[in-house]
């Protein structure tokens, strides 16, 4: 589930500082904020860009819950533009959660090389078995040959 927290981004430093016991952030490893609270069923995963990402629900309603138990802590690290929006209104409500979310096939130009690289294997592995089956086969018939004339006297 993504729910964006737009206008403004989030201030991750300054939630890192405050939320440390709970929190992962290491920048040169991951661009985003793990925020781990205790006692509640979901993880946030809180980008820069304002997105923030919840995870580790077990059902819809924990997703639900733990957004709003945690809404009010996220929505202080949001830092406001000037060009940007106004606040809404009600600012203790948490954003709507959009739940429905249908997985797209996985046709992505980075899997092209990797594609290619596998059919070219599986070719390789059928000449490959082809190549021993002809083998087998001249091996067989050269072995009927020498074996029906009569053995030289040693």
């Amino acid at each position: 589930m993504e729910i964006p927290v737009k206008p403004g981004v989030l201030d991750l430093d300054a939630m890192y500082t405050r939320l440390n016991l709970h929190c992962t952030y290491q920048k040169n490893m991951f661009p985003g904020l793990i925020y781990r609270p205790h006692a509640s069923p979901v993880v946030l995963l809180c980008f820069y860009s304002g997105k923030v990402v919840i995870t580790g629900g077990r059902t819809v309603r924990d997703v639900h819950e733990g957004w709003r138990r945690l809404w009010p802590t996220v929505k202080v690290f949001i830092k406001r533009d000037e060009t940007a929006m106004p606040p809404p209104q009600d600012e203790t409500a948490p954003p709507p959660a959009v739940v429905e979310w249908t997985p797209e096939p996985v046709k992505h130009a980075a899997f092209k090389p990797l594609q290619e690289h596998l059919e070219r294997k599986r070719k390789q592995a059928e000449a490959e078995a082809e190549a021993r089956q002809a083998k087998r086969a001249k091996r067989a018939v050269t072995e009927a040959s020498s074996s029906t004339g009569p053995r030289p006297a040693a």
